[in-house]
């Protein structure tokens, strides 16, 4: 995920993407976000959620990794609270149907490798969105605090 996208989702939800003792050695810690844009909306909902677990719930939410496996969002984490844990499984399952590069409705596909990809992208390579597309995919999820 582009540097602009994982800031913005860090800006929005301090909580959740929090780094500290208890995920210091963690692949999120010293990696991020290991996958392409398309799945940013999918992140932002399942983070937004997450959040609120933390505010009304005292729910502890610590991100392990967050990456792509077998075609489809791998989001770990470590938390107290099972709903959490049901909020990060149900983002793994939207992935399942949600194009990696656009985030478009899609299907999982493999032809050497897994991946999820629209009709716009399935003969494509691995490309990125635009500035424009970017810019626009921030204003439409933002937060509203």
């Amino acid at each position: 995920m582009i540097t602009k996208l994982s800031d913005q989702l860090r800006k929005e939800f301090p909580e959740v993407l929090i780094v500290d003792r208890l995920n210091e050695d963690s692949s999120f810690s010293l990696f991020g976000f290991e996958i392409t844009n398309g799945w940013y909306g999918i992140l932002h909902h399942a983070f937004s959620q997450m959040q609120l677990r933390i505010k009304d719930h005292q729910a502890i939410v610590r991100v392990r990794q967050v990456k792509e496996k077998y075609g489809t969002l791998r989001l770990y984490i470590q938390t107290n609270d099972n709903e959490c844990n049901r909020i990060a499984d149900q983002a793994e399952d939207k992935s399942e149907t949600a194009c990696e590069i656009c985030g478009a409705k899609g299907e999982l596909n493999s032809s050497g490798w897994w991946q999820v990809r629209c009709e716009s992208h399935f003969e494509v390579g691995n490309i990125e969105m635009s500035e424009a597309q970017i810019n626009a995919l921030i204003a439409q999820l933002t937060f509203k605090h």
